[in-house]
Formats: C-alpha cells, structure tokens, sequence
C-alpha cells in the first residue's frame, strides 16, 4: 500500500519535467545547429576554392596568350 502511495505522489509531481525536456531535447537540438554551421562552411569553402581555381585558370591562359604573342612575332 505504502509504494502505490508513492508511485500515485511520483506521477502527479510535475517539478523537474522541464529539465528533463530540456535534457532530452537540448542534444539533437545542438547536433541540428553544428550540422547546419558544418554545411554552411563547406559551402564557403567550396566558393573560395572555386574562385582560386577560376582566378589561377584566368592567370594561366593569359600568360599562355603572352607566350604565343611572342613566338608569332
């Protein structure tokens, strides 16, 4: 009798569901957040080396267009 008491007192107590929300939800919750600043870093990354790679072609086929110029001559 003394442990339904107990369990009946357990159950109707509300004190600490927030934390234990919290608990729950707080690590997919960061998990979601740090994918998200993963994702936006690759993309930033991709973009930087898509322009240096962009960028070195340009350099190249100029000095390739400098190169000929002087050997038609």
């Amino acid at each position: 009798m003394r442990r339904l008491g107990f369990i009946r007192r357990a159950g109707q107590d509300r004190r600490g569901v927030t934390v234990t929300e919290f608990g729950l939800i707080a690590p997919t919750f960061l998990l979601l957040l740090l994918g998200v600043f993963d994702l936006g870093f690759t993309v930033y990354a991709r973009a930087i080396l898509d322009g240096a790679v962009q960028k070195g072609r340009a350099r190249r086929l100029a000095r390739e267009r400098r190169i000929r110029s002087r050997h038609d001559r």
